[in-house]
């Protein structure tokens, strides 16, 4: 997790007038975050349980911002076009219900996430990527299994109803082209290898063994025909 107050200070001393945009598309309420250290922050419904195609903008007052899209002048002439009352409804109820037990979810999320997490690093060869599970977001886990292609594991995995991720979909077919992972210093096989984890408080943790098994049935099948 970035340190955005950190970031956000830094920036604005070297640059009082820049203008610094968050993207708390993954983050807003997974992990704590505080509007004062930003300019704009930006969230997408689909990631809390809200319809897709429905998000928002906080753009913090005074800021410099002459909007997206232009035409008939619709939210405040920043971004035309009808507006989705039906996903902006359906938005502030997910966000409503979130900030009602908002505590409950982030712990259930990190419960499932250290399950998952001891579950797997009993499998030989695997490694967690980035700081101790403790200490990340509640939400994300991402995994390096060594002796095989994190694709090809992902559509092992697909056929038996689990659904994981190698990394975003305009990367997900450049091998080494990863640039967080590439940031983190996790290269070669530890990135060839790699598949992310998304929980959701719909998950349950029974799931997680359940998940735990399969992947470990997988890789000891996979692993057989790993290239020499």
């Amino acid at each position: 997790i970035n340190d955005i107050p950190a970031i956000y200070k830094a920036v604005k001393q070297r640059a009082p007038m820049a203008i610094m945009h968050v993207d708390g598309v993954q983050g807003f309420l997974k992990v704590p975050f505080d509007a004062r250290y930003c300019d704009m922050y930006s969230i997408s419904g689909h990631k809390f349980h809200a319809p897709k195609g429905v998000g928002a903008l906080y753009v913090k007052r005074g800021t410099r911002f002459a909007g997206g899209q232009i035409g008939g002048g619709q939210e405040r002439n920043l971004r035309s076009g009808t507006t989705n009352t039906p996903g902006i409804m359906g938005m502030d109820a997910a966000i409503g219900y979130y900030a009602e037990n908002i505590d409950e979810i982030r712990q259930r999320l990190m419960n499932m996430k250290l399950r998952l997490a001891s579950n797997l690093t009993s499998i030989s060869d695997t490694f967690i990527n980035g700081p101790a599970p403790e200490l990340g977001a509640p939400h994300i886990l991402n995994v390096s299994f060594l002796g095989v292609r994190g694709e090809v594991l992902l559509h092992a995995l697909e056929e038996k109803g689990i659904y994981v991720s190698t990394g975003s979909a305009c990367s997900a077919h450049k091998k080494g082209k990863n640039r967080i992972l590439n940031a983190m210093g996790v290269v070669g096989d530890r990135q060839e290898g790699a598949i992310r984890f998304s929980l959701s408080m719909f998950n349950t943790i029974e799931e997680m063994d359940i998940a735990a098994e399969e992947i470990a049935a997988q890789l000891a099948f996979l692993r057989r025909f790993k290239r020499r």
